[in-house]
């Protein structure tokens, strides 16, 4: 059979993945967990897989691509199967990449182009028999893996699910048998808030590479030998409301060492992988895939075009970064300096003062620059596991040999460590901006609570005034109780005695002695009117003159309020000049 039993029961169990895989070392638990996690990754709306496939002819020094851009389960399946787009597929010369130009033309197509037209034409037909529904079925034959497959899943934006449903992700990932740890890095992307899961980062891989494995299959062209590994890489760039954000890609790989076979599986947030990808393709020729060895070559020149984007979009965030700590130094420099709010006495001269604002901004740019440091650690663990896990293999494993040119090793290391050594410089310049942004913290703290003790100390002086002209005024005000209630008594006392007695002192009423010794009593009208007339303004004048006494007396219990005020504030030193004495003479 050219496909494995246990391999077809896999691929039928699709929907199982990662529990159907053929050959896993993962527990079951930890499987269905990862089970779970690509529900939140896919959505059954909105699909679109960009898949690109390089074939080489022996007869041919060009490379022969198949692109297709995915958005049904149907077509997925007819591609997997037979590497035919659409079940309806439309005439089309293959595209063909000129190595000494470096430009893809059209030409005739390959005995593959042919063999896969001839393929599609037999699925029309069975479509459109009326005896096929009532056929038997029988077993389907897989097209062999491409020489090298490139699948580009993609996202709206970093923190949204992939553009791909779940079924036609179990699909893909059973097909090629995709080590279930790949689900840990693709789970990043789900709705979110807050970039939580972008934090995350690793480095993972497994070689089967002693003896081959039940994946092995001649019919799809698998040997069994074979090493995966999954890994992602975080780079800078600023959105369309200029903020900046780190971005990470995740990528998936898998080299068949004897067939010589490559896949290569991207997701991003966007599309920019699959553009530089394109690039790359048009530089290549049957010379990269001609044997394992250049097979092997080109695949580590994919790891080196993907380790690019560790030093993407760096160099303008730390510039943006230390451009906001300078503006921000700038203009908390005067008030560090004195001349913004600045306190005499318990007065304020300037309005302007550090807020806790001032210190939010520095902090922005302290934590983006952590942020921003702790992820360029991560590029660079990565960095060294990919050289790390290369540089393993090809010195444990004999049989490996006839893989490894010093040539290709010398290059992909140095490529490797110009990438590392740029990373270290962008994280040394972060580590700089971080302790900048540290300082600068402390300082605004500092100055903060400096304003805080000067508005403490100017409303305790005001509590301190405060108390001491209250202390005053009972003083003041117990000594004119003491008097007010001395004339009160009085008052009260020779208040009704001399009313009567002015009031009979007047011609209103007069007490006479008459010829015959008779008392009499006169009343006079007039006199009384006589009296209100000269009583009531001189009762007015009276009052005015009290008011203003009044009015005389009260600054005068201010002035005096003020001197106690000053007297206890500043008490008089007794025996100053003997205590300088005593103290000289100490």
């Amino acid at each position: 059979m050219a496909v494995p039993q246990i391999l077809l029961n896999s691929f039928k169990n699709f929907a199982e993945y990662p529990t159907n895989l053929v050959f896993e070392l993962e527990p079951t638990e930890e499987l269905k967990s990862y089970r779970a996690r690509l529900t939140h990754s896919t959505q059954p709306s909105r699909k679109l897989v960009h898949f690109l496939d390089l074939h080489c002819s022996s007869n041919s020094p060009q490379i022969d691509l198949g692109e297709a851009a995915i958005t049904g389960d149907s077509d997925l399946k007819l591609w997997l199967e037979t590497g035919i787009e659409s079940s309806l597929p439309r005439p089309r010369p293959a595209q063909q990449i000129n190595s000494s130009k470096g430009q893809i033309q059209q030409g005739q197509a390959s005995k593959n182009e042919t063999r896969l037209s001839v393929a599609a034409q037999l699925v029309f037909n069975a479509q459109q028999a009326p005896l096929a529904e009532s056929a038997t079925p029988v077993d389907v034959v897989y097209k062999r893996d491409p020489k090298c497959r490139f699948i580009f899943l993609h996202a709206a934006n970093s923190r949204s699910p992939l553009r791909i449903s779940l079924t036609m992700l179990t699909k893909i990932f059973t097909h090629h048998q995709v080590m279930a740890a790949f689900v840990e890095f693709i789970s990043v992307f789900v709705f979110q808030g807050s970039p939580r899961g972008q934090r995350f980062s690793g480095f993972k891989a497994r070689t089967q590479l002693s003896h081959p494995d039940a994946t092995s299959s001649s019919g799809l062209g698998r040997s069994g030998l074979y090493y995966h590994m999954c890994y992602n890489f975080r780079s800078a760039a600023r959105s369309m409301n200029d903020i900046w954000t780190i971005r990470q890609t995740v990528f998936y790989h898998q080299f068949d060492i004897k067939e010589g076979t490559a896949l290569w599986i991207s997701a991003k947030g966007n599309l920019d992988m699959k553009a530089m990808i394109d690039e790359a393709v048009k530089r290549m020729d049957t010379n990269d895939f001609q044997d394992v060895g250049s097979c092997f070559a080109s695949t580590l020149r994919i790891h080196t075009l993907h380790s690019q984007l560790c030093t993407k979009g760096w160099l303008e965030y730390i510039e943006y970064l230390e451009n906001e700590l300078d503006r921000v130094e700038n203009e908390l420099a005067p008030l560090m300096s004195g001349q913004g709010a600045s306190y005499v006495g318990s007065e304020r001269r300037h309005t302007r003062e550090i807020t806790l604002y001032d210190l939010q901004k520095v902090q922005y740019v302290e934590r983006k620059s952590y942020e921003a440091l702790m992820t360029l650690e991560a590029n660079i663990k990565i960095i060294s596991s990919l050289r790390g896990f290369y540089a393993n293999i090809l010195e444990t494993n004999i049989s490996l040999g006839h893989l490894y040119t010093q040539t290709d090793g010398r290059d992909f290391s140095q490529n490797l460590s110009n990438t590392k050594s740029e990373t270290e410089s962008f994280e040394t310049r972060f580590k700089r901006v971080f302790h900048l942004a540290g300082d600068q913290r402390s300082v605004v703290i500092k100055q903060l609570e400096f304003q805080s003790s000067n508005k403490l100390e100017i409303s305790s002086r005001k509590m301190e005034n405060l108390s001491y002209s209250t202390f005053a005024l009972g003083v003041l005000a117990q000594r004119e109780a003491v008097a007010v209630r001395i004339i009160t008594i009085v008052s009260l006392i020779y208040l009704p005695c001399s009313v009567v007695s002015s009031l009979f002192s007047t011609d209103i009423v007069k007490f006479q002695t008459g010829t015959i010794g008779i008392y009499k009593t006169s009343f006079s009208s007039l006199a009384l009117q006589r009296w209100l007339q000269v009583t009531l303004p001189l009762t007015l004048l009276t009052v005015v003159l009290g008011f203003f006494g009044y009015r005389y007396e009260k600054l005068r219990q201010e002035k005096e309020i003020q001197s106690q005020v000053e007297k206890l504030k500043n008490p008089p030193k007794n025996d100053e000049t003997e205590d300088g004495d005593s103290f000289s003479g100490i």
